[in-house]
């Protein structure tokens, strides 16, 4: 993915603590608020708004230089939330993504001219019910691992079956077989209507 994603729009003024508390929420997709950033960004905003940057001109520049940067942290995010931060490919030429991506950046706009940041990454993540019990499992702080397993083992394999399924369709047809290859056991599946978004 490339590190220099840039908003290709000048959308309406970001809510900076929306998107700082965005960022934070990497961690409940199993994604890490560093790769993002979101540490150093509140440290410009603290900065910004304890007035030590100078006077009004220099304060408005560094305020939307913050935007900006806090924009392509928004959209990295999004994209990794959305489709994946590593290509399938990458690790075995056999697989393939194929999840249609959602229009990240559109939809970070909306967001944003909607005041609704806070519902931004529910809106661009894969629709499944297993990813969403994952993200359910990390924010829960009371969570548990399964017996045997260290909690930061369970968590990175939760991580792991985040992405993955950020490689799947976002439906698979009226009837399909869901093989859970740990478990050792297979059902058949019939596909229930998707949740309008």
């Amino acid at each position: 993915m490339s590190q220099n994603l840039i908003a290709a729009t000048q959308p309406a003024r970001v809510d900076v603590s929306a998107a700082l508390a965005v960022l934070d929420s990497a961690k409940s997709h199993g994604l890490n608020p560093s790769d993002y950033d979101a540490a150093g960004l509140r440290a410009e905003r603290d900065r910004l708004t304890s007035g030590i940057a100078g006077n009004a001109v220099s304060n408005d520049e560094a305020s939307r230089a913050l935007e900006n940067r806090l924009m392509n942290a928004l959209l990295a995010l999004g994209h990794d939330v959305s489709i994946g931060r590593t290509q399938p490919s990458a690790l075995d030429r056999r697989w393939l993504a194929l999840r249609t991506p959602p229009d990240v950046a559109e939809s970070l706009d909306e967001a944003i001219a909607h005041a609704s940041l806070n519902g931004w990454l529910t809106s661009i993540e894969p629709p499944h019910a297993e990813y969403a019990a994952m993200r359910r499992w990390l924010d829960d702080p009371n969570r548990t691992a399964p017996a045997g397993i260290a909690m930061a083992d369970a968590e990175q394999s939760v991580a792991l079956n985040m992405e993955r399924w950020r490689w799947m369709p976002d439906a698979f047809g009226d009837r399909y077989v869901f093989v859970n290859i740990p478990a050792r056991r297979s059902s058949r599946e019939m596909a229930a209507p998707m949740p309008s978004r």
